[in-house]
C-alpha cells in the first residue's frame, strides 16, 4: 500500500531537496523527474502529480544554473565578461557570424594546411580578445 508524502515525516521540502540534488548532476528535466520518481517509489510513497514534479524540477534546474552562472561570472570578473560580450557581438560585416562562431568552429583533419588555418584563426581570436596561449599550445603540439 502506497503511503502519502506526509506519512513518516517526508515533507515537500525533502522532495525539493532531492530534485535540486538531481539537477546538480543532470540537465534534462526528464532525468531529474525520473530520479524523484525512483526515490518516491523506492520509499513506497504515493506519487504527486506530474505537473508538481515538473514545476519543481524546472525550479531546481534554474536555481542550479543560476548558481553556476554566478560562479563563472565571479571567477572571470568584469574583464572576462567584456571579452565574452565581444565574442558574441556581431561584427560589422554582412556574414552575420560572430567571433564565437569562428571560435567554436570544428577542427578539420590534422593536415599541415588545416593546422596552419587553425593557428591563423586562433591568432586572430587572440588579437581581438587580448589573450595569449591557445595558438602557442597548438603550435607546440604540432610543430614541437
Amino acid at each position: 500500500m502506497a503511503r502519502c508524502l506526509t506519512d513518516l515525516g517526508l515533507r515537500a521540502s525533502e522532495i525539493v531537496g532531492l530534485l535540486r540534488l538531481a539537477a546538480e548532476r543532470m540537465e534534462d528535466l526528464a532525468d531529474i523527474i525520473n530520479v524523484a520518481i525512483e526515490e518516491l517509489i523506492r520509499e513506497s510513497f504515493e506519487l504527486p502529480g506530474f505537473s508538481t514534479l515538473h514545476k519543481e524540477a524546472k525550479r531546481g534546474r534554474a536555481e542550479v544554473n543560476r548558481t553556476l552562472y554566478r560562479r563563472v561570472s565571479d571567477a572571470i570578473g568584469i574583464d572576462g565578461q567584456s571579452r565574452i560580450d565581444l565574442l558574441l557581438a556581431e561584427p560589422d560585416s554582412d556574414s552575420r557570424k560572430t567571433r564565437w562562431d569562428a571560435l567554436k568552429q570544428d577542427a578539420q583533419s590534422p593536415t599541415l594546411t588545416h593546422v596552419r588555418d587553425l593557428l591563423e584563426r586562433l591568432a586572430r581570436q587572440e588579437s581581438v580578445l587580448g589573450t595569449k596561449g591557445a595558438a602557442r599550445i597548438v603550435r607546440a603540439a604540432y610543430f614541437g
